[in-house]
Protein backbone atom coordinates (compact mmCIF):
# COMPACT_ATOMS: atom_id res chain seq x y z
CA UNK A 1 0.00 0.00 0.00
CA UNK A 2 2.67 2.73 1.01
CA UNK A 3 5.01 1.76 -2.67
CA UNK A 4 1.25 2.66 -3.61
CA UNK A 5 0.72 5.56 -2.39
CA UNK A 6 4.01 7.13 -2.66
CA UNK A 7 4.07 6.24 -6.60
CA UNK A 8 1.04 8.15 -6.95
CA UNK A 9 2.47 11.23 -5.50
CA UNK A 10 6.22 11.17 -6.86
CA UNK A 11 6.29 8.84 -9.94
CA UNK A 12 9.29 10.38 -10.85
CA UNK A 13 10.84 8.91 -7.95
CA UNK A 14 9.18 5.59 -6.65
CA UNK A 15 8.64 2.80 -8.93
CA UNK A 16 4.96 1.05 -8.96
CA UNK A 17 4.52 -2.10 -7.62
CA UNK A 18 1.94 -4.47 -8.33
CA UNK A 19 1.49 -7.68 -9.35
CA UNK A 20 1.67 -7.18 -12.89
CA UNK A 21 5.10 -5.22 -12.40
CA UNK A 22 6.52 -7.85 -10.21
CA UNK A 23 5.63 -10.31 -12.81
CA UNK A 24 7.47 -8.59 -15.44
CA UNK A 25 10.51 -8.39 -13.62
CA UNK A 26 10.61 -12.14 -13.07
CA UNK A 27 10.19 -12.73 -16.64
CA UNK A 28 13.04 -10.22 -17.81
CA UNK A 29 14.99 -11.83 -15.22
CA UNK A 30 14.61 -14.86 -16.47
CA UNK A 31 17.59 -16.69 -17.84
CA UNK A 32 20.43 -14.51 -15.50
CA UNK A 33 21.78 -15.44 -12.40
CA UNK A 34 20.07 -12.81 -10.46
CA UNK A 35 22.08 -11.67 -7.23
CA UNK A 36 20.40 -11.66 -4.17
CA UNK A 37 20.58 -7.76 -2.45
CA UNK A 38 21.62 -7.81 0.57
CA UNK A 39 19.12 -7.05 3.10
CA UNK A 40 17.98 -3.68 3.80
CA UNK A 41 17.51 -2.44 7.40
CA UNK A 42 13.44 -1.95 8.17
CA UNK A 43 12.13 -2.83 4.14
CA UNK A 44 9.80 -4.61 2.87
CA UNK A 45 11.97 -7.88 1.33
CA UNK A 46 9.70 -8.63 -1.64
CA UNK A 47 9.81 -4.78 -2.22
CA UNK A 48 13.09 -4.66 -2.00
CA UNK A 49 13.65 -7.61 -4.69
CA UNK A 50 11.59 -6.35 -6.42
CA UNK A 51 13.49 -2.74 -6.90
CA UNK A 52 16.50 -4.40 -7.14
CA UNK A 53 15.38 -6.53 -10.51
CA UNK A 54 13.84 -3.67 -11.86
CA UNK A 55 17.05 -1.37 -11.63
CA UNK A 56 18.96 -4.44 -12.63
CA UNK A 57 16.69 -4.03 -16.16
CA UNK A 58 17.23 -0.58 -16.35
CA UNK A 59 21.12 -0.92 -15.81
CA UNK A 60 20.65 -3.13 -18.26
CA UNK A 61 18.77 -1.18 -21.17
CA UNK A 62 21.34 1.59 -20.60
CA UNK A 63 24.12 -0.92 -21.28
CA UNK A 64 22.04 -2.37 -24.43
CA UNK A 65 20.86 0.85 -25.68
CA UNK A 66 22.10 3.33 -24.27
CA UNK A 67 18.92 4.94 -23.22
CA UNK A 68 18.93 5.90 -19.30
CA UNK A 69 14.71 5.06 -18.69
CA UNK A 70 13.11 7.49 -15.94
CA UNK A 71 11.60 5.78 -12.99
CA UNK A 72 8.05 6.55 -15.09
CA UNK A 73 9.43 4.97 -18.63
CA UNK A 74 10.77 1.18 -16.41
CA UNK A 75 6.78 1.11 -14.94
CA UNK A 76 5.16 1.29 -18.75
CA UNK A 77 8.00 -0.88 -19.86
CA UNK A 78 7.38 -3.22 -16.85
CA UNK A 79 3.96 -3.01 -18.02
CA UNK A 80 3.93 -3.77 -21.28
CA UNK A 81 5.46 -7.14 -20.76
CA UNK A 82 3.11 -7.86 -18.03
CA UNK A 83 0.83 -7.07 -20.57
CA UNK A 84 2.42 -8.90 -23.78
CA UNK A 85 1.71 -12.64 -24.96
CA UNK A 86 4.85 -14.48 -25.32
Amino acid sequence: MASKYLHFHRPDVFLLYDERAARATRRLSTGRNPHRPPPALESDAVYHVFCHRALAIRSDVLKKFGVELTPRQLDRLLLAVADSRG
